[in-house]
């Protein structure tokens, strides 16, 4: 299964319920970014794209990934989906490195959790689109977030980290 780039934003651009959801989609989001700064562009490197064809397969399971989502995936299915990738990224950088390239991504940063000073959207229910950035970080799960004109303590599951445009 292939996701094209429209396909992958459009994702990243939903509500996911199950956090494993949301943390596989950030991820592929991050990785089609970095192989479009790379190369020639997501459509046209195949090595990333057949390294994610496990995590699309599994994201594709928690319902109709380009609308809200409410089914999930448990952290193992996570894991053993995210495995090529983490593989892929090894080998791409070894490969890169003989013709003097780099191919810079993490791929724990990028599924990684919500740190200080990260910039979210919320994105749940009644706070859904708020943006803010995280102040402080409780050992509950929760976060305080200053949003524009007000501050709030929100579950981490709640929260997506802003990328880059």
């Amino acid at each position: 299964m292939n996701m094209n780039q429209n396909d992958i934003e459009i994702m990243a651009s939903c509500k996911h319920a199950c956090p494993n959801v949301r943390q596989g989609v950030r991820l592929l989001h991050a990785l089609m970014l970095a192989v479009n700064a790379q190369s020639d562009g997501w459509a046209y490197w195949r090595a990333p794209s057949q390294a994610a064809d496990k995590l699309m397969k599994l994201l594709k399971t928690a319902g109709n990934i380009w609308y809200d989502t409410h089914g999930t995936i448990t952290a193992a299915e996570l894991k053993a989906a995210v495995t090529p990738i983490k593989a892929m990224v090894t080998r791409q950088k070894r490969i890169q490195k003989r013709y003097g390239n780099t191919f810079e991504f993490d791929v724990d940063a990028a599924m990684g959790e919500i740190k200080l000073g990260d910039k979210v959207r919320v994105n749940q229910d009644r706070f859904d689109g708020h943006r803010g950035t995280v102040t402080q970080i409780y050992d509950d799960g929760k976060c305080e977030v200053a949003c524009n004109s007000f501050k709030c303590v929100i579950p981490q599951d709640w929260l997506e980290r802003e990328t880059a445009k």
